[in-house]
């Protein structure tokens, strides 16, 4: 399943639905973002997308897609209306851009294969509030490919690795954005505890200090989030390659190692054959090189 930009639901602690949750995120690398962190609010373009929020995973699994349904009691006393609905939280989960994607199976640019299920779930939400569960055994099979346990025990390492290096640049980031403001406040509260100047000259001295830190701030924000962008990006590569290096290696040995068999085989057949003709030869048919 591939979904944009999901919400999350989750039954109220008073109601008395049927809650079923269809859909679930990961609870080892899911987490919740904020709007204001999936967005930049530029003066001049507006609000522009975020493409690397910052990113913290929670320990929950988080229901995107879930059945609603009355309960049999509420059904058969007939005071409240009868509900049967299946609720999802992105509605991007069947747009056009998943048709596209579902028909050519990968993304090119960044060299990803996927199979996606969106539309056959959407397909059996539809058969299944409509009662027609005929289809929905067919649509669930699907070709198995199997991953080697050995090659995600080995990459899911590095991606650990990088997840937690992200996290500790992240949480630098804000301690020294955090350090930053908290000069400008020790120095401001300095400046009001200053006896020896008047109220007017106090705050033009706090006005003129105020704008000097605030584009010094600015400036180290910039500087402090491309110092931080840089080291996320140098450790995604790193990551990448030392993924890549595992890859390469069962690679080159899934080439190597199948043809070994045969070749050995064929050896060891040529080998006593060649000794079986040598034993047939007659004594006087030998050559004597002595």
């Amino acid at each position: 399943m591939l979904i944009y930009y999901s919400g999350t639901v989750v039954p109220r602690e008073s109601e008395t639905m049927e809650f079923t949750p269809l859909l679930r995120s990961g609870a080892a690398n899911s987490g919740i973002l904020n709007f204001d962190s999936l967005i930049i609010r530029n003066p001049l373009f507006g609000m522009t997308l975020n493409n690397n929020p910052r990113r913290d995973n929670d320990e929950f699994s988080h229901v995107v897609a879930a059945r609603v349904k009355s309960k049999a009691a509420d059904k058969e006393s007939g005071n409240n209306p009868v509900i049967n609905a299946i609720f999802v939280a992105d509605i991007d989960l069947i747009s056009d851009g998943i048709f596209d994607l579902a028909e050519r199976q990968s993304i090119q640019a960044l060299g990803i294969e996927m199979k996606l299920d969106n539309i056959k779930f959407v397909l059996n939400c539809v058969d299944s509030l409509a009662g027609e569960e005929d289809f929905i055994s067919l649509r669930n099979r699907r070709d198995d490919s199997r991953t080697l346990d050995w090659v995600e025990t080995l990459t899911s390492g590095a991606v650990e690795k990088r997840s937690a290096a992200e996290k500790a640049a992240r949480t630098a980031e804000e301690e020294r954005l955090a350090d930053a403001n908290q000069e400008l406040r020790d120095k401001i509260a300095e400046l009001e505890k200053d006896t020896t100047m008047d109220e007017l000259a106090k705050l033009r001295e706090i006005q003129m200090l105020q704008s000097a830190l605030s584009r010094k701030v600015e400036v180290d924000t910039v500087d402090i989030e491309r110092e931080s962008e840089a080291e996320i990006q140098a450790i995604k590569a790193s990551s990448e390659r030392e993924i890549a290096a595992v890859k390469g290696q069962f690679r080159f040995w899934a080439i190597v190692l199948p043809p070994l068999p045969a070749i050995l085989l064929g050896l060891i057949i040529g080998f006593s054959r060649v000794r079986n003709e040598r034993r047939m030869i007659i004594d006087e048919r030998r050559v004597n090189r002595a």
